[in-house]
C-alpha cells in the first residue's frame, strides 16, 4: 500500500480489513515513515487482522516475530516461544484475536520466562487485563488519553503546556507508547519489570507509569523547542541518553495510583486501587529485584511542588544511564520481577 502524508499519525485511514484498528508497524508501534519536507508524518498503512481469521493471524504473527527486536539476540532465540504465545492467545481469544504490537510484549515474556507453561500464563494474565487496548475501537486507549491529559494537566502542567503550545496531542504518542507496553519508551532489558507492575495494576498502572516516565523526561522535552524535534523525541525516549532509574519510576507511579484510577471509568480504573489497598503492589516482588539489581532503594519522600506527589523518577544522582544493569538470563520466574537480558539502551521498535 502506498505511503500518504499526514499530519498526525493516529487515527489511521480505513484500512481494507479492521478499519477500527491502528496499523502498526513491524516492531509493533504504529507504523510510520520518515518525516516529509513540510515536517508532517508519512504513515505506512499497515492492516490488522479482524478476530477468527486463525490461518491469516498466523501468517502475520510469522511475519512480525522476526522482526520484533530484531537487535535483541535473546528475542530471536527465543522466536519460536514467542509466536507459540501469540498464536495460542488468538485461539483462545478469537474475538481479540491478534493484533501487532502484542508481538513486543510476547518477545518481552518469552525472553524473561523460559518454561512454556509459566510463559503462558502470564502472558494470558497479562493480555486480558488490558484487551481494550487492542480490541476494535481500542476503548482503552481512548479511555486513558482523556484521563492522561487531565492527569498531566494536573501533575506537569508546564509540560502540559508546552505540548499543547506545539500542536502535539496525545493521539500522535500515547498508541506507540501503550500498544507495544511502553516498548519505545524504556530501554528493552528494564521492561521485564515495568510488565511485573502493569499485570498487577492494569490501565490505572499504565496511566501512571506514562505521567512518572514524561516527568522523568520533562527537562528534555521542554527543551524541544519546535514540534519535529518534540515529536521524535516522544517517539524514542527509550533511546535517550539518561534514562531513569527504574525502581524510583515505579515508586513514582504507585503514589500517583489512586488518582489516575479515579479518572478512569470504574469498571477500567478499579484495579489499581483495589490493588494499592491490598497492599499487592507489585506483585511476585518486583521491587525487591529492582533494589537488588540497583534500583531505587527505599521510597522517595513525595515532593510538595508535585500537585500529585509523585517522586522525581530522573533526580540530579538517581538517572541511571541508557545502558542500565543486565539483569539475569531468560528463565527465570516472574517473582524476580528483573529486567530481561539482551542488548541494553535500544527497543528494537
Amino acid at each position: 500500500l502506498a505511503q500518504a502524508p499526514l499530519a498526525r499519525p493516529f487515527p489511521l485511514p480505513a484500512r481494507p480489513l479492521a478499519p477500527d484498528r491502528a496499523g502498526m508497524d513491524p516492531g509493533g508501534a504504529p507504523s510510520t515513515g520518515p518525516l516529509a519536507a513540510d515536517g508532517s508524518q508519512t504513515v505506512a498503512p499497515v492492516i490488522c487482522l479482524p478476530p477468527g481469521a486463525g490461518c491469516v493471524d498466523l501468517a502475520q504473527i510469522r511475519k512480525d516475530v522476526p522482526r520484533t527486536f530484531p537487535d535483541q539476540p535473546v528475542v530471536h532465540s527465543r522466536a519460536a516461544a514467542v509466536e507459540a504465545l501469540l498464536v495460542e492467545q488468538a485461539e483462545l481469544d478469537p474475538e481479540l484475536g491478534y493484533c501487532q504490537g502484542m508481538s513486543c510484549v510476547a518477545a518481552v515474556v518469552a525472553a524473561q520466562l523460559a518454561d512454556a507453561a509459566t510463559a503462558s500464563g502470564f502472558f494470558r494474565r497479562l493480555v486480558a487485563g488490558l484487551r481494550g487496548l487492542w480490541l476494535p475501537g481500542f476503548p482503552f486507549l481512548l479511555a486513558g488519553m482523556d484521563a492522561c491529559e487531565v492527569l498531566q494537566q494536573r501533575c506537569l502542567p508546564d509540560l502540559h503546556g508546552h505540548l499543547q503550545g506545539q500542536g502535539a496531542t496525545y493521539d500522535m504518542f500515547l498508541p506507540d507508547a501503550w500498544l507495544t507496553l511502553f516498548s519505545r519508551w524504556l530501554p528493552f532489558p528494564e521492561l521485564w519489570g515495568v510488565f511485573v507492575f502493569i499485570e498487577a495494576e492494569g490501565l490505572a498502572g499504565m496511566l501512571s507509569l506514562t505521567i512518572a516516565l514524561l516527568e522523568a523526561h520533562e527537562a528534555a522535552l521542554l527543551g524541544a523547542g519546535e514540534f519535529t524535534s518534540l515529536f521524535v523525541l516522544l517517539k524514542t525516549l527509550g533511546r535517550q541518553p539518561r534514562q531513569p532509574d527504574v525502581g524510583r519510576l515505579l515508586l513514582s507511579a504507585k503514589t500517583l495510583l489512586p488518582e489516575a484510577a479515579g479518572l478512569l471509568p470504574r469498571s477500567v480504573g478499579r484495579v489499581g486501587v483495589a490493588s494499592l489497598a491490598r497492599g499487592h503492589w507489585p506483585k511476585a516482588g518486583a521491587l525487591e529485584a529492582f533494589s537488588a539489581s540497583g534500583g531505587a532503594g527505599p521510597a522517595p519522600t513525595p515532593s510538595p511542588a508535585s500537585p500529585c506527589g509523585a517522586a522525581g523518577a530522573c533526580g540530579n544522582a538517581g538517572a541511571a544511564d541508557a545502558a542500565g544493569s543486565p539483569g539475569p538470563g531468560p528463565g527465570s520466574e516472574p517473582s524476580p520481577g528483573s529486567p530481561g537480558s539482551g542488548t541494553p539502551g535500544a527497543d528494537g521498535v
